[in-house]
C-alpha cells in the first residue's frame, strides 16, 4: 500500500522521526494541521484538474494509436506472433535423436519403433 508514493516502511520511519523531533504533544497538533491542509488540497478544483490531466496523459498513447489506426495493425501483428509461436508438436516426431543403430527415426516409423523389425515389402 502506498500513499503519495510513500510505502509503509517509509511512513513508519517518518512517523518515528517526527515523534523524536516534535514529541508526543506537538505531534498531535502537527497531525491535525497536516490533515486539514491535505483536505483543502484534495477538495480544491486545482487538485481535480491535476488528476484529470494525469488521467488524460495516461490515456494519450492509446488514444493516439487508435486515431492513427496503429491499433488494428498492432493487434494483427500480435495475432501473427501468437499463431507463429502456438505450434503443436507431433509426438511421433518429437524426439529426432538417433536410435542404437545411429539412424534417425522418420515420421512413418515413429520414435519408439525398431527400423529392423518393420517389413520392407508391406
Amino acid at each position: 500500500m502506498e500513499i503519495l508514493g510513500v510505502g509503509v516502511p517509509e511512513m513508519a520511519f517518518i512517523l518515528l522521526i517526527a515523534l523524536i523531533v516534535l514529541g508526543p504533544k506537538d505531534m498531535i497538533e502537527a497531525g491535525r494541521t497536516i490533515g486539514k491542509t491535505l483536505r483543502k488540497i484534495v477538495t480544491s478544483p486545482t487538485w481535480k484538474a491535476v488528476r484529470s490531466t494525469g488521467r488524460e496523459l495516461q490515456q494519450l498513447p492509446t488514444r493516439l494509436m487508435r486515431e492513427a489506426g496503429i491499433d488494428e495493425e498492432l493487434n494483427a501483428i500480435e495475432e501473427q506472433v501468437r499463431e507463429a509461436t502456438d505450434f503443436r508438436i507431433d509426438p511421433r516426431r518429437a524426439d529426432p535423436r538417433p536410435d542404437e543403430t545411429g539412424a534417425v527415426p522418420s515420421a512413418e516409423q515413429g520414435v519408439g519403433s525398431d527400423p529392423s523389425s518393420e517389413d520392407p515389402q508391406a
